[in-house]
């Protein structure tokens, strides 16, 4: 495994409570922060447009809104975040294809991070890093809780 991706424990906490209230559609969302090695230190929810169980699609204005107020906040997006309701923390092929852009990390050095949410209990997080377009798995590490983060 790479270097691993350090989250809060706020940060990681709020990204299972959203994929849990989600279910059984898939929730997604942003992990940011300050730059690494920095942990990211907060989670931003983000709307499926996606009616169905087992997909999502990221509202294209919202995504936009989010990213450019990080900047405004000298923070980074950290990773892209997205939950499987009733499947395994594992990249989908689908997941895979909106990830790339001819081949290459659609945003490169971010990380991916896909939650398990079995009967509407988020039960596992997985975190994921791009590189020879395929996914490989990265530690998802607990970072305790920075003092003085400014909060997304």
């Amino acid at each position: 495994m790479d270097g691993a991706l350090r989250v809060t424990e706020q940060a990681r906490a709020d990204l299972l409570r959203h994929a849990a209230a989600a279910y059984p559609r898939e929730a997604c969302g942003l992990l940011a922060g300050p730059p690494a090695p920095a942990p990211a230190d907060c989670y931003l929810p983000l709307p499926n447009r996606h009616a169905g169980a087992h997909a999502f699609s990221v509202d294209d204005a919202a995504h936009v809104r989010a990213l450019l107020a990080l900047r405004r906040a000298h923070r980074q997006a950290r990773a892209f975040c997205h939950s499987h309701p009733d499947a395994p923390a594992v990249p989908s092929a689908r997941d895979l294809a909106g990830a790339l852009l001819g081949g290459e990390p659609a945003f490169p050095g971010v990380d991916h991070v896909i939650v398990t949410v079995n009967r509407g209990q988020s039960t596992d997080a997985r975190a994921w890093r791009l590189r020879d377009g395929a996914f490989h798995a990265v530690a998802l590490s607990a970072a305790g809780e920075v003092p003085c983060s400014p909060r997304c």
